[in-house]
């Protein structure tokens, strides 16, 4: 878990929340298929 966007970026998989909902959620595995 980080709040920093260059640490999130080694990730595999991020998500982020708005307003405690998730806003988006993307996984760079699938993408890369």
């Amino acid at each position: 878990v980080t709040h920093e966007a260059d640490v999130a970026a080694y990730a595999e998989r991020t998500i982020r929340f708005l307003d405690g909902h998730v806003a988006t959620d993307s996984n760079k595995l699938e993408a890369a298929q």
